[in-house]
């Protein structure tokens, strides 16, 4: 004994491997309590424990370098104090430790993990992970090892069943190990994880077939099995080489992901592909990550819960970067979702997906989007609808930039409905505010609001307030569409917005609404107002307004008409349809809603219809000519003089 250090080797510990020397360590244990409390130094040497064995809270491990315990698979050491040792193995054999140890971090190679890339390294980081769990330790990776996992443990390959702090930044490999479900399989509150990396190696485990709901899936987290955990972090770690099925995924409270990298290359797996963040429960924050999917990649995320926070993220390459969904996982609301300042570039736009019954949806906000949708979908779109009476409030799509190429899909779909097997719910809208948002490309529509079968009242407010539409090509005959506007309408506004299409279908209309089904004469109550108050439109042809057999009133106030190259003969159409009109219809506009056409040529026409006051800009100005000419009398083509007489 040297100043309260206790050797082993001084109670005839022999340190071979072979013999038993749990009796010398147990007495070099009690001669330090009797000093009350000292080091127990272990010199390089291996000691077989055979029997169980506890270090007390004032007894202090000291390993030295090549100083470890070969536990029986029976034993159990129990350490509450202190451990000196460096990131060098301490613990071989099937034994177990366990206690309150008094450490800040444990170390893989503790339990003789390599950290080669090449040596399976399974049992060690279970070991450490375990012992972390136990006593709400750090784990640390340490720098620029990467442990492979060479072997499986059923269908998960790590249970965190305490609390822990993973961190380090090294890599933990897949090896060829073949169906697993799961790397880490949370089942506790208190969980984090950091700067490491984890390579799922598809290549060496490419999926064929999927068992069940959860079998073979693949997850990198998972946290379903121990019901509701909370605050679990994931802050800069990387997932890469991943299968395509989903990567972090838990039913949880207060989790934050931030400044994560997930590339989701989905390789050998397209058929089994699934959600790759998904968030379900409350006070989610996914901050500044990057996600990057491959051409079979699915959903980047789902949100299932409320005061969830989705920004800065960017998302590439998938099917589509964020669904928000009501289901059946025992989440009562969707409630405080907001969605601002990300990127996404990927085959559809975002999905708001309905699905149980009476789980409304409360205040949700689109902010300062990049919305680029490669392929033919939508920008924003309502679908699947099988839960009945979901009620959508305070949702706020406002500063977005959308950019889609679609000839089958609009900008925004809005569904109070959804026809089909298993789709037979129904929404109501009550505060919609689509707002300040720029949208480029190509669409079949703009803007679709669309009820079928009748739902009475769905539509409660919905404003479209200063957006701008640049639309290169629109591959429909009308830029909004409006779907069984008598009943399910009620409100339903577009103000200062800036509408530019460049080319369209023809007969063109700016807004259709026609009535699908039949209207009760004694539904009086249903008002079916169509506000259009809009700064500017560009239409190159085609009728401006179609209104089909609408109850309530449509009110065209203080409208634009800018490049005027139309063909049509009215600006206005009202259709009655097949029914009788025996609603109160009052129809209002002003002049700017009836706007004249304006063409450009070197001649007045010598065909078509055209209505006084229609003229023509004269491209070919001379000498002795016109500046263009004006119809004076409707006609086919009318009667045409020229104005503006230019001086020889």
């Amino acid at each position: 004994m040297n100043d309260g250090v206790i050797n082993v080797k001084g109670f005839d510990a022999n340190g071979d491997g072979i013999t038993d020397d749990t009796a010398s360590i147990q007495m070099a244990v009690d001669a330090a309590l009797a000093i009350g409390g000292g080091v127990v130094l272990c010199p390089a040497g291996t000691y077989r424990l055979s029997s169980n064995i506890t270090f007390p809270s004032d007894v202090t491990l000291w390993f030295v370098n090549g100083a470890k315990f070969s536990i029986d698979s029976t034993v159990t050491v129990t350490i509450n104090g202190p451990v000196t040792a460096g990131a060098y193995p301490i613990f071989s054999g099937s034994g177990t430790v366990a206690g309150n140890m008094k450490v800040d971090v444990v170390y893989p190679q503790w339990w003789g993990a390599k950290g080669d890339g090449i040596n399976d390294d399974r049992l060690s980081l279970q070991n450490a992970f375990k012992c972390a769990c136990t006593n709400n330790l750090t784990v640390d990776l340490l720098n620029h090892y990467t442990y492979m996992i060479n072997s499986s443990n059923g269908s998960s390959i790590f249970d965190l069943n305490g609390p822990v702090h993973i961190v380090g930044r090294s890599t933990i490999k897949i090896g060829s190990i073949g169906d697993y479900e799961m790397l880490f399989n949370l089942k506790s509150d208190n969980i984090s994880f950091e700067d490491f990396t984890i390579d799922d190696h598809t290549a060496g485990n490419p999926m064929t077939s999927q068992t069940g709901t959860i079998g073979k899936r693949r997850v990198s987290i998972y946290g379903f099995n121990a019901g509701v955990i909370q605050n679990i972090q994931f802050k800069r770690i990387r997932i890469k080489d991943t299968l395509g099925v989903w990567q972090i995924t838990m039913k949880a409270k207060h989790v934050i992901i931030e400044d994560c990298i997930i590339e989701y290359a989905s390789t050998g797996s397209p058929t089994y592909d699934r959600t790759c963040c998904y968030m379900n429960g409350e006070n989610w924050s996914v901050r500044n990550n990057r996600f990057i999917g491959s051409p079979i990649s699915h959903t980047c995320m789902e949100t299932h819960g409320s005061e969830i926070t989705v920004d800065g993220n960017f998302v590439k390459d998938f099917d589509a970067p964020l669904y928000i969904v009501n289901d059946n996982n025992a989440v009562p609301s969707i409630e405080s979702v907001s969605i601002a300042n990300n990127t996404f570039i990927s085959r559809q736009g975002i999905r708001l997906w309905f699905e149980i019954s009476n789980c409304n949806v409360n205040t949700v906000n689109i902010h300062n989007n990049s919305i680029t949708v490669t392929g033919d979908h939508y920008g924003i779109l309502t679908h699947y609808i099988a839960g009945a009476n979901v009620v959508v409030d305070r949702v706020h799509i406002t500063s977005n930039h959308f950019k889609l190429n679609a000839q089958n899909y609009a900008f925004i779909e809005l569904y109070n409905t959804q026809g089909g097997a298993g789709y037979t719910g129904s929404v109501v809208y009550n505060r919609v505010f689509i707002n300040d948002n720029s949208f480029t490309g190509t669409v079949k529509e703009a803007v679709k609001l669309y009820s079928q079968p009748i739902k009475h009242q769905s539509f409660k407010y919905v404003e479209f307030k200063g957006n701008t539409f640049d639309i290169a090509q629109l591959y429909t005959d009308r830029l909004i569409y409006m779907v069984d506007t008598p009943v399910a309408f009620e409100d339903v506004q577009f103000n200062d917005n800036v509408f530019n299409v460049r080319s369209v279908a023809s007969p063109y209309t700016l807004i259709r609404m026609f009535q699908v089904g039949y209207v009760e004469a004694n539904r009086p109550a249903i008002h079916g107002n169509v506000k259009l108050k809009n700064k500017s439109y560009s239409i190159p042809s085609g009728i401006a307004f179609n209104y089909s057999n609408t109850q309530g009133n449509l009110v065209l106030e203080s409208n634009e008409r800018l490049d005027h190259n139309l063909q049509t003969a009215a600006a206005l159409y009202i259709y009655k349809g097949i029914l009788t009109d025996i609603y109160n219809q009052s129809i209002t506009y002003d002049q700017g809603a009836v706007a004249k056409q304006i063409r450009n040529g070197s001649a007045p026409p010598t065909s078509g219809t055209y209505n006084a006051g229609d003229y023509v800009n004269n491209v070919t100005p001379a000498a002795g000519g016109y500046m263009g000419w004006v119809c004076v009398a409707a006609g086919a083509p009318g009667t045409w003089k020229g104005f503006g007489a230019i001086q020889v």
